[in-house]
């Protein structure tokens, strides 16, 4: 049973990618249409001295439906179902949960298309890499929140939910970072021996200049 902590910090994720999650929503519900039956009572209270009133039976009546079918949809999409994703993992989670984590594959494919395209600027890879890891640590506190049953794309397996930003390649988010490093680095290789091949041609062209050259002769005798 997740601790008061982990509740914390799953409502909190699911607020950052959805705006909303059904658990705040049964607290509104139960804020919201307690204060209309307890308006309901007032007007009775005041105008029939605690008789039955049309007042209380309108107010009071219709704010109690609509939180009792308000909050039964709240509670249906709370109750956990079995879900497949695009990986082939079979996990159990309840509605919110599974809408955050397709909204996080969402924002992580569309990264990945930017960084992975071709000519890519590097920041482009160095946003996915930063987005991935940000989306790393969210799913990871959302894990409490659903039980990954079975299956997984390229043996990822139970252990994790696997995000998939390539469904035609198959590429898992941990293959699309394993890349993305590698890319970078051999971009910033290549800058490299970029610079130390100018640096070189500089070298040469001032060794092959008058004043070089007289310098580097021997004095006469």
């Amino acid at each position: 049973m997740p601790g008061r902590k982990t509740k914390k910090e799953i409502n909190a994720v699911i607020l950052k990618y959805l705006g909303h999650s059904n658990r705040t929503a049964l607290k509104f519900n139960g804020l919201v249409y307690g204060s209309f039956v307890a308006l309901g009572v007032g007007i009775d209270l005041i105008t029939t001295g605690g008789l039955f009133s049309f007042g209380t039976l309108i107010i009071g009546g219709l704010s109690g439906a609509g939180g009792i079918i308000s909050s039964a949809d709240s509670l249906i999409g709370n109750r956990k179902k079995t879900r497949t994703n695009a990986a082939g993992q079979s996990f159990e989670c309840a509605a919110d949960v599974h809408e955050a984590l397709e909204k996080m594959e969402s924002r992580l494919r569309d990264s990945f298309k930017k960084a992975a395209a071709q000519g890519a600027a590097g920041r482009y890879k160095e946003n996915f890499l930063l987005l991935a890891d940000e989306i790393g640590q969210d799913a990871q506190k959302l894990s409490p929140a659903f039980k990954i049953v079975s299956g997984g794309a390229q043996g990822s397996g139970t252990d994790k939910y696997e995000f998939i930003l390539d469904e035609g390649k198959c590429i898992t988010l941990t293959q699309a970072r394993h890349d993305m490093n590698q890319s970078l680095a051999q971009k910033k290789q290549t800058l490299y021996e970029k610079k130390l091949e100018d640096l070189n041609a500089i070298i040469h062209e001032l060794e092959n200049t008058d004043v070089i050259k007289n310098k580097k002769k021997p004095p006469r005798p």
